[in-house]
């Protein structure tokens, strides 16, 4: 049956593909983490009780907005990379 999946997945365009393959990912952790509070479920006392949600929240943090490198950062950085290719010939 996953050969079947497999080539629907080689046919979609490639955005697609990945887009499925992050959504199986995230189905499966979330399955594990079921797993996982089911086991810890009968050791909960009323203190330390905790809901699923409140387990494993689904909302992730966004990822930071990608900053702009600029041209003086990047010499700087041309400058380190430099100095530290001298400092392996020196040894």
């Amino acid at each position: 049956m996953a050969s079947r999946y497999g080539s629907v997945i080689w046919d979609m365009p490639f955005g697609d593909g990945i887009r499925l393959v992050r959504e199986a990912i995230k189905q499966q952790a979330e399955e594990r983490a079921w797993q996982l509070y089911v086991s810890a479920y009968p050791h909960f006392t009323k203190k330390s009780f905790k809901t699923f949600e409140q387990f494993y929240p689904r909302s992730k943090k966004k990822p930071k907005a990608i900053r702009k490198v600029t041209q003086e950062e990047m010499n700087r950085f041309a400058d380190v990379a430099d100095l530290m290719k001298s400092r392996k010939g020196k040894k």
